[in-house]
């Protein structure tokens, strides 16, 4: 065996070791999200709670990608025989996530860089083409407008979640220069 054989062989080796590691933190980091959704410690989590679960580890789905990883998840038989309330190949009463499909799922997403958050300036520049008079901030109802009406619609709920966030207390109005700093390390 020559020696240039034996190093690639020690450097995979460490290779393996450190995307081990990693995909052991991601997996932790991606239990502790779900832990958070997770209310009754039930190992699932409702369908309807996987966008936010989601968002707090970082990534921005769409409604699609939303959609597109429920039907993989709820498809999944790792997921339905993981619920104890249900009969071996009975169809889940309400639509649950459980834990160990979505770790597995998003462990890939992560270690892939899909839907990735969008940076400071853009979310800035974004606020800025609203504020048509330059005026440093945005009035609610006219963000709520365009939210709710304008590409993915986001839903009532989704719009007040942002705002109590969002919009100054004192004022009233949302000034985007400090939000969009807040969104894009969220």
């Amino acid at each position: 065996m020559s020696s240039r054989s034996l190093w690639d062989k020690v450097d995979k080796q460490e290779r393996d070791e450190h995307a081990q590691q990693t995909k052991s933190a991601l997996q932790d980091l991606a239990k502790e999200a779900f832990d958070i959704f997770d209310k009754n410690s039930t190992g699932s989590i409702e369908s309807s709670d996987l966008g936010n679960v989601l968002r707090a580890l970082g990534l921005n789905p769409s409604n699609i990608d939303i959609a597109t990883m429920l039907e993989n998840l709820e498809g999944k038989e790792d997921n339905k025989s993981q619920n104890p309330n249900n009969a071996k190949g009975s169809k889940p009463t309400s639509k649950r996530i459980f834990l160990v499909p979505f770790q597995n799922h998003v462990v890939q997403l992560l270690l892939e860089n899909k839907m990735p958050r969008d940076d400071e300036s853009t979310v800035r520049s974004a606020f800025e083409i609203l504020d048509i008079e330059k005026k440093g901030y945005i009035e609610p109802e006219k963000l709520s407008s365009l939210l709710s009406t304008m590409g993915e619609p986001f839903t009532p709920e989704e719009i007040e979640d942002m705002f109590s966030l969002a919009v100054d207390p004192d004022k009233g109005v949302i000034y985007y220069e400090n939000y969009s700093t807040l969104l894009a390390n969220d």
